[in-house]
């Protein structure tokens, strides 16, 4: 099966929000990437480049990822199917960014 090499142009900046496929509630990254379906079927790893940087991921990894998250997309008129997944599965130490809770006190009167 062997590895692929694949450079990612831009991620996707919304897929992990709620109104989309909403893996942000478990702290992953709200950017995601999409790859063709036909590499996850037909290597063991894909060597992904996005923003000159590189990181090796198990094409299991990626399906398991998109199974969980039902995060497939089909590209418009084209045959071609994506399997869209979080940024986070690059780099794990890319977390979802938590907005800042203002806990400073209101006036009461």
């Amino acid at each position: 099966m062997g590895s692929r090499k694949i450079r990612i142009r831009s991620p996707y900046y919304g897929a992990g929000s709620p109104k989309s496929y909403n893996w942000i509630k478990d702290d992953f990254h709200i950017y995601g990437i999409g790859v063709n379906i036909k590499y996850l079927n037909d290597y063991d790893t894909l060597e992904i480049t996005l923003e000159g940087k590189t990181a090796l991921v198990k094409t299991q990894d990626i399906k398991n990822f998109a199974n969980k998250y039902n995060s497939y997309k089909h590209i418009k008129n084209s045959i071609v199917k994506v399997a869209i997944f979080s940024i986070s599965l690059l780099d794990p130490n890319l977390h979802a960014k938590k907005k800042k809770i203002d806990d400073r006190q209101q006036k009461l009167f």
